[in-house]
């Protein structure tokens, strides 16, 4: 398997949409990000981010429980990366992409990664820059 590295700022800014248990935000902090925030639905995967950044000693993960497209339509945040990764099944799940990239969230030269199935190309999309394909799994990234 071929991994990549990406570097950014030591003050950048990070926020992540998973369902899971916060591996990508808690990576994101001790990895570069000064602060990350998580939004989700589902209540025990917030307690469980906290734990997990608790456990590892971070004290900049801000867990917010919100439904992703009603949290997206009144953010009013700007973020050096997005990560989504959001259920492939999830009915509407590429709305984050209009979303963010609609209402400004990108801060200059950020970026967005979106996470979906090998049978979805955004390539015509005009925000896209490149996308990374893992097995079954594919990551489209778009830049403001």
């Amino acid at each position: 398997m071929y991994w990549e590295t990406w570097s950014i700022s030591r003050s950048a800014t990070c926020w992540t949409y998973s369902p899971g248990r916060g591996r990508s935000a808690t990576n994101s902090l001790r990895g570069a990000c000064t602060a990350s925030l998580r939004s989700k639905s589902i209540p025990y995967t917030i307690t469980s981010s906290k734990k997990t950044a608790a456990d590892l000693g971070i004290d900049n993960l801000f867990a917010v429980k919100a439904n992703v497209f009603l949290y997206l339509k009144s953010c009013a945040k700007q973020f050096d990366l997005i990560f989504s990764d959001a259920p492939y099944d999830l009915e509407g799940s590429e709305e984050v992409i209009r979303l963010v990239l609609e209402r400004d969230l990108l801060k200059p030269d950020g970026f967005l990664v979106f996470e979906h199935s090998k049978n979805i190309n955004f390539s015509s999309d005009p925000h896209f820059w490149q996308s990374r394909s893992y097995g079954s799994v594919q990551f489209s990234f778009f830049k403001k």
